[in-house]
């Protein structure tokens, strides 16, 4: 597979793009709803073990072939991502929740309809999405849980790949 070398204009863009996504993950989310994350049919690449934040990498280091699986914490193991994400940054933010994000080498669009449809099955409700050319984002709630995820078009950079960020809060933990 050939590799187009990203316009500077796109480069600069990015690290915005990804700001407005952080903003946007971390925004409007309600932490007053009951239960913990319910199961995906295919879960993400391995992870087992308590994470730690990692260092944020660069632009290129986004793309599917050239990311570092990370381990997500053990309370979010079941979270639903798409087919064949791999995580690759993990941000514990205390009482304000845990980020995840991790790329698939899926088409925005199969990637985007994955997650409508794993955070419309019990125990998850979408309460809200929103959408520009290159990202779609949704508020989700569930047992004990609420949270946001986006997915992202990263094409420019990564041909053929798509971005996910999940925030996961949780109101007094996760239940049983």
């Amino acid at each position: 597979m050939v590799r187009r070398r990203p316009t500077a204009t796109a480069v600069r863009a990015l690290p915005l793009l990804g700001m407005l996504a952080i903003l946007a993950v971390s925004a409007g989310c309600d932490e007053d709803d009951p239960g913990p994350p319910g199961a995906s049919s295919e879960p993400t690449t391995p992870a087992t073990e308590s994470a730690t934040p990692t260092e944020t990498p660069t632009e290129l280091d986004r793309c599917f072939d050239d990311v570092t699986v990370v381990p997500l914490p053990t309370e979010l193991v079941d979270l639903p991502f798409p087919d064949r994400t791999k995580v690759y940054r993990v941000e514990v933010r205390g009482d304000n929740g845990v980020i995840s994000t991790g790329v698939t080498d899926q088409s925005f669009r199969t990637t985007a309809s994955q997650m409508r449809f794993r955070y419309q099955e019990r125990p998850f409700t979408i309460v809200g999405f929103d959408k520009n050319e290159v990202a779609l984002g949704a508020n989700w709630t569930g047992r004990s849980t609420s949270g946001r995820w986006v997915v992202e078009d990263i094409t420019p950079i990564c041909p053929g790949d798509t971005e996910v960020t999940i925030l996961w809060t949780s109101a007094g933990g996760l239940a049983d």
